[in-house]
Order: C-alpha cells, then sequence, then structure tokens
C-alpha cells in the first residue's frame, strides 16, 4: 500500500486501468450480494447477448446490469404486495390504491 497518499494523476495508464476494474468489480459483487448470483449473471447474459445482436463492443457496467435487475417485469417493489381483487378480475398492487387515493384528493 505505498500508494496509499498518491495522487490519481502520478500513476500510470495500467494502473488507473487496474484500479477501475477493481472498482467495478466491487461494484458488481455488491450487486451480486443485493440481488443474488443468478439475476446479475442473468442480467449479464442478458445484456451481452443484446450487445452481440447489434454488434457493440461497449464495456457492460454494473449500473446497467442494476437498472436491468431493477426494472426486470415480475419484480414487486419494496414493501408491495398482490392481491388477487375478484371484482377486478386480476391481481391488484397496493401501490395502485395508494395511487387512487392521491388522485382522488388532488381532484
Amino acid at each position: 500500500m505505498s500508494h496509499l497518499n498518491e495522487g490519481w494523476a502520478s500513476r500510470t495508464q495500467d494502473e488507473r486501468d487496474e484500479m477501475t476494474a477493481d472498482s467495478e468489480n466491487q461494484k458488481i459483487l455488491g450487486l451480486v450480494k443485493k440481488y443474488g448470483r443468478k439475476k446479475v449473471d442473468r442480467a449479464e447474459s442478458e445484456l451481452k447477448k443484446e450487445r452481440k445482436r447489434k454488434l457493440s463492443n461497449k464495456k457492460i457496467t454494473w449500473r446497467e446490469i442494476k437498472n436491468r435487475i431493477d426494472n426486470a417485469k415480475g419484480r414487486l417493489r419494496t414493501g408491495e404486495v398482490k392481491k388477487y381483487d375478484n371484482d377486478l378480475g386480476r391481481w391488484v398492487s397496493n401501490y395502485e390504491d395508494k395511487d387512487k387515493e392521491e388522485k382522488d384528493k388532488d381532484s
């Protein structure tokens, strides 16, 4: 750890690249801890397939993986509960109820 007091500008390009790669790997490990290896691997493989289809050589970032997992269909938000409503004939989220109440208050 002799590089502890060195600035970013005094490092070589190889050292900078290594530090950037290490921080990216740490962020991906954080996603694994939060969402699980299966979801992260699935999102990463989907992104790779998409990039291959588009013939893109862009590097996959942890932020893209996180967005892909957060926006996945079927995923409930924090505190969300779905229950089946016989009158409507479909699954209703408790967030839909809150949205309706807020619209009624505004009117």
